[in-house]
């Protein structure tokens, strides 16, 4: 069977997602497959370099629907996913929709803070213990999942070299055999 691995971008999609070379360069050997995905073209969002603020307004404001909307219709064939920050959130939002989803690595997803629903799903959650949107310790615990913080870093922690290698290895982990 075809070891597939989607990466689903940040806020920003391709603009300064040079960060993502790191993951690729550990994850692609271990997949028949690798898709990158845009967050921002599968929402339909359109970019404002120098404001955050609005390109946020318009995910949460119909591009998270979109992504997965769009997401859906792509992709019906089993695979993994590693998606960060928004992408996060679309990649969970799918696989609450069917998304045929073997394993989800969810990295930054703090819009998950307003999930109820849980997944059946093996998958992992990252965040910087100093980004003050991640979810609750309550939250993780309701939703049954083992929370995973990492010290001292904040929202976009996942762009280090040193994180990527541990959130590969962390991956690799869950994917084995291969």
């Amino acid at each position: 069977m075809d070891k597939r691995l989607i990466i689903l971008s940040d806020l920003w999609g391709n603009i300064g997602n040079e960060w993502t070379e790191h993951y690729l360069q550990h994850l692609r050997p271990l997949f028949n497959s690798v898709h990158y995905y845009n967050s921002c073209d599968l929402g339909g969002v359109l970019i404002y370099p120098s404001d955050s603020e609005i390109m946020h307004h318009q995910f949460v404001n119909g591009g998270i629907k979109k992504a997965v909307d769009r997401l859906l219709l792509r992709e019906q064939a089993p695979l993994y996913i590693l998606a960060f920050s928004v992408g996060g959130t679309i990649a969970w939002k799918a696989a609450l929709q069917g998304l045929n989803c073997s394993y989800l690595c969810l990295v930054s997803a703090t819009r998950l803070r307003f999930e109820t629903t849980k997944l059946n799903i093996p998958l992992d959650l990252l965040y910087g213990s100093m980004d003050i949107y991640r979810p609750t310790s309550d939250w993780f615990v309701h939703m049954g999942i083992a929370e995973n913080i990492i010290s001292g870093e904040e929202h976009l922690f996942y762009r280090k070299q040193r994180v990527a290698e541990h959130i590969c290895n962390l991956m690799k982990e869950k994917i084995r055999p291969y």
